[in-house]
């Protein structure tokens, strides 16, 4: 189990065998503020994991995903410096592939942006609503979660979460709302639920995928 230690700027790696033990690392500075060498953090939001055993760690304050290997510890590589302004959310967009791209919730530029294995960018997207008297632009993209080749994205300040094919991003196929301020995305695919994490309210709503 990953956790974002977003005040301490770390990221705990966890142990669910050994309760009395639980702690296995900590990647990041642990309370080591202002600083940005390789495998620093400050202020780590999203988190998520691929089929290698890597850790891409959304690094917010440091406007970047950084990547780790969840067994070692080791930091691996960056991407995104330049190109991304508060990073919150992190997701592969297509899981089973080890050279997918990565979509990432770009809060600060009010949209998504897509980077390949190389770290490039490969596509910013604002999503588009066609719900009528909706506004088009994303607000504050807080989340994204991939789901069979389908993208959700929590945008928080609009109240919504927009679901997009991952086979054509720059079009909305879905829309779900009002969710109020939608901060935290996760697909439990054994029971096909989308648990949905309130900023504010202090409770979570469940989607049926």
């Amino acid at each position: 189990l990953a956790v974002a230690d977003f005040n301490r700027h770390a990221v705990l790696i966890l142990s669910l065998k050994a309760p009395t033990e639980s702690k296995v690392m900590v990647l990041g500075n642990a309370g080591d503020h202002f600083v940005n060498f390789d495998g620093s953090l400050l202020r780590p939001k999203g988190i998520c994991t691929d089929g290698q055993g890597n850790l891409y760690v959304c690094d917010s304050g440091n406007h970047r995903v950084q990547v780790f290997d969840t067994r070692s510890g080791e930091y691996i590589r960056k991407f995104g410096y330049g190109h991304l302004n508060d990073p919150s959310g992190v997701a592969l967009v297509q899981p089973e592939d080890s050279f997918t791209d990565v979509a990432v919730s770009d809060t600060g530029h009010h949209c998504v942006q897509i980077f390949n294995s190389n770290g490039d960018v490969v596509r910013r997207i604002s999503l588009t609503s066609q719900v009528p008297g909706k506004n088009a632009r994303l607000g504050s993209p807080a989340q994204v979660c991939s789901i069979d080749g389908v993208l959700c994205v929590a945008d928080t300040g609009r109240d919504r979460i927009l679901v997009a094919n991952c086979g054509d991003l720059n079009s909305v196929t879905g829309e779900m709302s009002p969710v109020d301020s939608p901060k935290g995305l996760a697909f439990l695919p054994k029971c096909g639920l989308l648990v949905v994490a309130k900023a504010y309210s202090e409770e979570v709503q469940i989607f049926v995928h």
